[in-house]
């Protein structure tokens, strides 16, 4: 092998032993992030092919047993291994086994039921990512308005420090004044860090929703939040219609119904066909023969077993039933309780935007007027700007809770709601 040959080599083995680059995409806004994790979504995958094994069962439901096709031959005394040549007979049959009318029918119903249940399981598997990707995009838009917010709040500690240091100068300031607006300075940088890696962290929530793609960080605009528009009756009345996991225990509740009508055709006798014909030698004449051959259900160490089967399919259907008019009373509770819940942070941040920060902004405002004509003192001037930054900081919060509990509410009906409304 010569030098360049060598080199070739290694560079094929570092580019196979390497990780692959992948390129990072870049999501705009939070129905893109939804599309894009709904694309790349592992357990929406899974749930499809469960979805795909049940077809596959659905079909396989449909058939017959295989028929069996057997070849005998006697010889006697033995004379050669050769049955053909010196065989006194040889047997040719074929047997089929015919399932009592509506038998295959039942389990194919089992097997319908069957894939109407994994169908439920992708549609659930779908609400899941949807209101994971909402939620953590919700994250993602908070730490990035709180981190703006800290940073104005930064920038107008920096001015009101600019002013201090000034009055400072000529004896109007204290030193305490200007060490402490130093040190809330220093809280709000320390704030901003701390912002920051729950905006890197919220990076790396969606890129794992996302199938480990690595995300361009996104800078949201801002946008209006979603007006609540929504009546608790008729979400309640929805729920029931869309949820999957309601369907997926209705599919079950037929399953168990095809099954127990199954398990009482057990009763009835199957049907066993099989032709045979005889090639007779040493002279003898062919001939052929049909036998028809019943199962007999009714047989004392056979019938325990078919009514226990009955018993066991009712018990199951009995069980779903309930669980159903449970699930009713879960759904119709996770629908209130999401309601009010979202409910109760739009109106507490209905209450922030319009009446508790402009009164903080106001007052701000008006002890900035009065220090600027040396008739107050920083500490009210800092106080007033540090509840500014905390209330607004707060208001993202509640905004943030509040697209979550939208997106809680919209899990709970089992449908698209947020898309619905303008933002």
């Amino acid at each position: 092998m010569n030098k360049h040959t060598c080199i070739l080599f290694l560079l094929i083995l570092l580019a196979l032993q390497s990780p692959v680059a992948r390129s990072q995409v870049s999501i705009g806004s939070e129905e893109d992030a939804v599309r894009y994790a709904l694309e790349h979504s592992a357990s929406i995958r899974a749930a499809k092919h469960g979805v795909d094994v049940a077809r596959a069962s659905l079909r396989r439901a449909g058939a017959w047993e295989a028929p069996t096709v057997a070849f005998e031959f006697y010889s006697t005394p033995i004379t050669s291994l050769n049955p053909l040549r010196d065989g006194l007979e040889n047997d040719y049959s074929i047997q089929q086994m015919i399932p009592f009318p509506g038998k295959i029918g039942r389990m194919e119903d089992m097997a319908a039921a069957g894939v109407r249940m994994k169908a439920g399981e992708v549609e659930r598997a779908r609400r899941d990512v949807i209101y994971e990707t909402r939620r953590v995009w919700s994250m993602l838009a908070t730490a990035q308005r709180q981190r703006a917010i800290n940073r104005e709040g930064i920038q107008l500690l920096e001015q009101l420090l600019r002013s201090v240091e000034a009055a400072y100068s000529v004896a109007r300031a204290g030193l305490a004044d200007v060490q402490r607006v130093r040190v809330d300075i220093d809280v709000l940088r320390a704030e901003d860090s701390r912002i920051h890696a729950e905006e890197q962290r919220s990076i790396a929530m969606l890129e794992a929703l996302f199938g480990n793609t690595p995300l361009l960080p996104p800078s949201l605009p801002v946008e209006e939040d979603a007006p609540f528009v929504w009546e608790l009756d008729s979400l309640g009345e929805q729920a029931l219609f869309h949820r999957a996991e309601l369907g997926a225990m209705n599919a079950e509740r037929d399953m168990q119904l095809a099954r127990r009508q199954l398990a009482q055709r057990e009763w009835l006798p199957d049907v066993m066909l099989r032709g045979m014909y005889k090639e007779m030698h040493n002279d003898m004449p062919d001939h052929w023969a049909l036998m028809i051959g019943v199962s007999v259900p009714i047989a004392p160490w056979a019938s325990a077993g078919y009514a226990g089967a009955v018993e066991e399919a009712e018990a199951d259907r009995k069980r779903v039933e309930e669980s159903i008019e449970e699930m009713r009373r879960m759904m119709r509770w996770q629908v209130r309780d999401a309601w009010h819940e979202a409910s109760s942070l739009r109106q507490r941040l209905e209450r922030f935007r319009t009446a508790v920060i402009p009164s903080s902004e106001q007052a701000l405002q008006a002890s900035m007027a009065v220090y600027a004509t040396a008739g107050g003192s920083a500490t009210t001037v800092l106080d007033a700007a540090r509840m500014l930054v905390m209330l607004r900081m707060d208001a993202e919060m509640l905004a943030g809770e509040y697209r979550v509990a939208l997106a809680k509410l919209e899990r709970a009906v089992g449908r698209d709601l947020i898309t619905s409304t303008s933002r």
